[in-house]
C-alpha cells in the first residue's frame, strides 16, 4: 500500500503556482530540501510493510523452497521476443511521484494542516489572477483598437521639441507608427508575469 505525503503534495502545489520562473525554481528548490527527511523518514516503514507481505507466507521449508525456485528458475518475458531471468527482471524500485490516491489502501503521512492548505489556497487564487492577466494580453494583441496608456505617461513630461501631447497620442493611436507598437508592447510587459515590468508595477 502507497504511502501518501499530504502536506509536502500541497507544498509543491504552492510552489508551482508562483508565477515568475526564477522564484518558482528557487521556491522548488526549498521544496525538495524540505522533503527529503520527511520522504526518508518513510522509506523504513515503507520497505518493512513490502517485506512483510512477500516473506509472510516463506518461513516454512515447502514454501521457501517454492519461492526460491521462482526466483531462480523463472525466466519473465520482455516485450514480444526478449526474456530475462526473474532476477533481473524484477528489481527493488523507489517510485516517488504524483499520482492520483486510491482513498481506501493509502497509509496516510504527514497529513494535511489547515495552516498548509491555507497557503496553497492563496498560491491559487494568485495564480488565477496572473493566469487572468496573461488572457487580457492575448486579446489586446489580436485587437486592432486602441492601445492603453499607462500612469507614468504624464502629459507634461516631452522632450521632443515642438511636439504636444496630441501629437504623441496620435502616434501611439495609429497603428502603422512605431510609438503605437511601443505602447502595446509597454502593456503587454506590464500584464506579463515573465516581465519585470509585471512585478515592478504590482510592487514586487
Amino acid at each position: 500500500m502507497p504511502t501518501v505525503f499530504e502536506s509536502i503534495s500541497d507544498g509543491f502545489y504552492t510552489a508551482f503556482f508562483e508565477p515568475d520562473p526564477k522564484k518558482r525554481e528557487e521556491k522548488i528548490e526549498v521544496w525538495i530540501k524540505e522533503s527529503i527527511p520527511v520522504i526518508q523518514s518513510a522509506v523504513e516503514s515503507d520497505l518493512r510493510a513490502y517485506l512483510e507481505g512477500i516473506l509472510g507466507d516463506t518461513w516454512t521449508e515447502k514454501q521457501w523452497k517454492t519461492r526460491a525456485e521462482k526466483y531462480y528458475g523463472r525466466s519473465v518475458r520482455m516485450g514480444k521476443r526478449d526474456e530475462l531471468p526473474f532476477i533481473d527482471a524484477y528489481k527493488l524500485s523507489l517510485d516517488v511521484k504524483i499520482r492520483q490516491r486510491a482513498l481506501r489502501t493509502d497509509i496516510v503521512t504527514n497529513t494535511l494542516t489547515p495552516e498548509v492548505r491555507a497557503k496553497t489556497n492563496g498560491a491559487i487564487e494568485f495564480v488565477k489572477k496572473v493566469l487572468s492577466d496573461l488572457e487580457t494580453v492575448r486579446s489586446l494583441e489580436v485587437e486592432t483598437g486602441s492601445s492603453v496608456r499607462t500612469a507614468n505617461d504624464d502629459d507634461d513630461e516631452y522632450e521632443d521639441e515642438g511636439r504636444s501631447p496630441n501629437d504623441d497620442r496620435s502616434d501611439s493611436m495609429n497603428s502603422n507608427n512605431d510609438s503605437h507598437q511601443a505602447s502595446m508592447d509597454n502593456r503587454s510587459d506590464q500584464m506579463n508575469p515573465n516581465n519585470d515590468a509585471y512585478w515592478s508595477s504590482r510592487g514586487r
